[in-house]
Formats: structure tokens, sequence, C-alpha cells
């Protein structure tokens, strides 16, 4: 069991679990909480078969498991769980179904993009509204909008809060920007869209020169306003598709999408002229095909150690032309 568990992410473990338990409860339902009258829906009986099918195959993904399989087994799930309110005999079955949508909703809430949680989870709320209306009438209406709206408020919170916990784990606290692990996960979605589409990656890595005198010498509160006017000046001076990370204490990484090596020495030179708050250097490396993230930042990191050594020995020069 425990290398089971090892072998999932958080994206397929919670998927797992959701369809086991749906299974779980489609045969309990079916089963123990089963009344004589009305008659057994033989959609509990198959949908809880196939639910744990799907778990034992999420399960065996495991971490390959996608965002975008995820996306197509909610969503069959939600009509499914429409299909039972259509074919529900009482309402109390019918409200039953309805509260399930409430864990959908946190579900693609948490694991999707906001916009394409939205317009799931107010699609299903929408049709299972209308076919609860249609169907009956009288005391249900007070629970059917007690149930939506708690659906509602408490979907969004959860958004809220986890939107608030992203931003506490994947910016810089300081600069506002994204940190080496934000970085990381924006890397890596730029490395697959560049092996998908054959558009160029390339990426600066840039550390502050002189930075750490600033700190022994003044003090590291200027030390951090200085790092804070040196990002707030790159971001200004940087295109909207461009992201700037500060990856280490005076360490910094700006991606760039759809630009090639030379285009980004350029650019690199370019900002380095506009952004004087502190002398920087900087490495402008292109992504290789089939080259990891991890290695491009690697090589970007050698080739500003580089150009450290290049200006600090001209800097030395200038000093001592002797």
């Amino acid at each position: 069991m425990k290398k089971v568990i090892a072998r999932q992410s958080d994206l397929s473990l919670a998927t797992g679990v959701f369809f086991l338990a749906g299974a779980a409860f489609s045969y309990l339902t079916f089963t123990v909480f089963w009344v004589e009258n009305p008659p057994r829906n033989p959609i509990l009986l198959v949908g809880g078969g196939i639910a744990l099918v799907i778990a034992i195959a999420v399960f065996v993904r495991g971490s390959r498991f996608t965002l975008v399989t995820a996306a197509v087994l909610i969503s069959l799930t939600a009509g499914v769980l429409l299909l039972l309110v259509v074919t529900s005999l009482t309402e109390i079955r019918a409200l039953n179904s309805g509260v399930l949508f409430l864990t959908l909703f946190i579900y693609v809430i948490w694991f999707m993009p906001r916009w394409l949680a939205r317009v799931l989870g107010y699609t299903w709320l929408s049709l299972y509204t209308i076919i609860v209306g249609i169907h009956y009438e009288g005391e249900i209406d007070l629970a059917l909008a007690t149930l939506v709206v708690t659906t509602t408020v408490i979907g969004e919170l959860i958004g809220r809060f986890k939107d608030g916990i992203e931003a506490a784990t994947l910016t810089d606290p300081l600069c506002g920007v994204w940190n080496r692990r934000g970085f990381q996960l924006v890397l890596d979605r730029a490395v697959a869209g560049a092996a998908r589409t054959g558009e160029p990656v390339s990426m600066l890595f840039i550390d502050l020169d002189g930075f750490k005198a600033i700190n022994d010498t003044r003090g590291h509160a200027e030390g951090d306003r200085v790092l804070v006017s040196f990002a707030r000046s790159l971001e200004e001076h940087t295109r909207p598709q461009d992201t700037l990370a500060r990856i280490g204490g005076d360490e910094f990484a700006l991606l760039l999408p759809g630009t090639d090596r030379d285009e980004a020495h350029r650019m690199g030179l370019r900002l380095r002229d506009q952004v004087t708050a502190i002398g920087w250097s900087l490495g402008a490396a292109e992504l290789d095909a089939g080259e990891t993230p991890q290695a491009l930042i690697a090589r970007a990191d050698e080739l500003m150690l580089q150009d450290k050594r290049l200006r600090k020995s001209a800097r030395a020069n200038v000093s001592d032309p002797a």
C-alpha cells in the first residue's frame, strides 16, 4: 500500500479516492440504504462498478495521471449524477445526488484553473436546479436554494484559500515576483509548450554585482530596498509574456518565451542599460531540443559566471591601466 501511495500525485490520489468513495456509496445506496418503495435504481449498480474500475485505473496510472483526463472523468461523473436526478423517484434521493455536486465543485476549484472550474461547476448546478425544479415542487425549493447557495459560497471560499496558498508558496514575499518553486512550474510549462510548438524559449540568469558589500556596509534593510527596486524596475522594462523570478538571495531568472539565444542576449544587454539600481551580470541561454529545465538553468548560470568574470576583469583593467 505504501508503494502505491508513494507513486501518486495529489491529483491522482484525490481522484482515485473520489471514485473509490463513489463506488462505495453507490453500492451502499443500492443495498444497505435501499427501501422497498421506490425500487432499486440499476444506474447505481452500473455506476458503482464503473467508478471502481476508474479508481483502480487512476491508482495504476499514478503520477502520470493528467489534468485533462481528470476533467473528462469528472464531467462524465457530473453527467451520471444528473441522470440519477432525472431518474430519482423521491425528493430525498434527488437532493442526495445534489449534495455530491458540492464535492465535484470543490474538486475542480482545487485542481483546475479558476475559469474552467467556474464554467463546469456553475453549468452543473444550473442543470441540476432546472431538473429538480421541473420534477418537484413545494418545500424542496428551500432545500434546493440552500444547497445551491452553500455549494457556490464554499466553492468560491476554497478558491480564494487556494489562491492565498499559491501566492504564499510560489511568490517571493520581499520582491513580489515568482520564487524558485514558482519559476520551476512556469519553466516546466514553457518547456512542454516549446516541445509541442517548436517555438524557441530562452532565459536570463541574473546575479547582482557587489550585493554582499551592500549588506555588510549599509545594512540588510538597504539590501532589501535594492532588491525590491531592482525587481520592480526590471519588471517595468520587460514584456507582458516574460516571467521574472527571484531564485536566490541576489539571483534572478527571467524567462523569455518565443525568444532565441541571440535575441535574449541583446535583450539582456538592453535591460542592463535601463535597470541601473545596481550593476548585474547575466547569462543568456536558449532551450536545446530534449534539454531538461534543470539543464537550461545550469547552463544559463554558467554563462552568467563567465560574464561576471569578464566584467570584473574589465573593471580591474580600467582601475589599473598600467
